[in-house]
């Protein structure tokens, strides 16, 4: 399983990169949303890449450590990037299953 991760991420790493960067004029929610920043653009990213079994989430946003707790400490999206679809698709009766308990 790690080497299928890590095949995936030498053949997906870049294109990820590249369209989260495409939308970056999106990375911020409007000031009326109550979306975190990025959630937007990891809809859109896991829309387009859903093809290759890969989905992008967004976590929490990164944070300032240095600034006021008042202040916007918030410094940018976070994202997640899973290849769990494109696993079960490859491993595809070859997993053995976990157990009930």
């Amino acid at each position: 399983l790690f080497d299928f991760v890590e095949d995936y991420y030498r053949a997906y790493n870049e294109l990820v990169i590249d369209e989260l960067n495409w939308f970056r004029d999106l990375w911020q929610p409007p000031r009326d949303s109550w979306d975190r920043p990025g959630a937007l653009v990891a809809r859109k990213v896991t829309e387009r890449l859903q093809k290759y079994g890969i989905a992008v989430f967004s976590g929490p946003a990164s944070e300032h450590p240095g600034l006021h707790f008042r202040s916007s400490r918030v410094s940018g999206p976070r994202w997640y990037v899973s290849v769990t679809q494109a696993a079960i698709e490859r491993f595809k009766g070859t997993a053995v299953p976990l157990p009930y308990e």
